[in-house]
């Protein structure tokens, strides 16, 4: 099994299987977008499960999109996500990341309220947003993936312990110090 049954994206198993067939060459840039919901619980604790499943759903639809054939969108846990790029820099990832936040400006209230078929109010603090961090890396090799995981992962935490709903490239710090 490596499709998660409720969003259809990629799941952590089918994950290292596909980069490896995404035909990334050595030594080229390619970008990796790791992805974790803001305000997701709330969501599931003030309209339910079910919405909450919606809420999921809609939000792999428009990263599959973004994904098409150059890239991957995998569901890495449970409102933890991943964008894979080939051929791609970190500007190409933040254009994505725009795209991301213009598409779920209205924290899916829209939907929402068509599938309950009634109006909602989500205040705007806990509309449904994200935080991205972004890093590159240029090889397949398991530990290439894993550093570049590591680096995107500390990135979007820094973005989620001060402002949320903003996305944050990964720099190397040390390295920036000798330039």
């Amino acid at each position: 099994a490596s499709t998660d049954l409720l969003t259809g994206l990629l799941n952590r198993q089918g994950f290292m299987t596909s980069i490896k067939n995404l035909g990334v060459d050595e030594g080229t840039k390619n970008v990796v977008m790791y992805i974790d919901l803001d305000n997701f619980k709330y969501y599931n604790d003030t309209v339910g499960h079910e919405i909450g499943d919606l809420v999921l759903v809609l939000f792999a639809n428009i990263l599959q999109n973004l994904a098409n054939e150059n890239g991957l969108a995998i569901r890495y846990g449970g409102d933890e996500f991943l964008l894979i790029f080939k051929d791609k820099n970190e500007e190409y990832a933040v254009d994505v990341a725009k795209s991301i936040y213009a598409q779920i400006e209205d924290g899916f209230a829209s939907n929402i309220e068509k599938r309950l078929n009634k109006k909602i109010e989500i205040p705007e603090e806990k509309r449904l947003s994200c935080c991205i961090g972004i890093a590159s890396f240029d090889s397949t090799s398991e530990i290439a993936i894993e550093a570049a995981l590591d680096r995107a992962d500390e990135a979007l935490y820094s973005v989620k312990n001060t402002t949320k709903h903003n996305y944050k490239v990964w720099k190397d710090e040390s390295r920036d110090e000798k330039n």
